[in-house]
């Protein structure tokens, strides 16, 4: 069944990136983890275009050779990627992803800057 509500489902941020952005960021994660969630949505918040690739848990594709070797030497996801020169950036653990982003990226701020205001 299709979900009733738009933010539901899978694809529900892919369509916020723009057609002429460039993609700086390629997340790859699994549409039921709530840590890919997590990470989406501070992309979506901040406004940062991303590329999604998607990881199927089920069919064990995080488990592959290819993925260990090639994304997260840990097997698991969210991981998000990018490249600087010549060399491709990788980090895993959502919290670490989105303080990264929030501490890297303009756009509205996740917290307030004074914590007391």
């Amino acid at each position: 069944t299709s979900p009733s509500h738009p933010c539901q489902g899978p694809r529900a941020l892919i369509g916020t990136l723009m057609a002429d952005e460039k993609e700086k960021y390629t997340l790859y994660g699994y549409w039921r983890s709530s840590c890919t969630w997590r990470v989406r949505l501070v992309l979506a918040i901040k406004g940062i275009p991303y590329r999604y690739v998607p990881v199927n848990l089920f069919a064990s594709e995080h488990l592959s050779p290819e993925f260990k070797n090639d994304k997260a030497g840990m097997q698991q996801v969210p991981v998000l990627e990018w490249n600087e020169g010549n060399r491709a950036i990788r980090i895993t653990q959502s919290v670490a992803i989105c303080e990264f982003l929030e501490e890297t990226n303009a756009g509205p701020p996740l917290l307030p800057r004074d914590p007391y205001s």
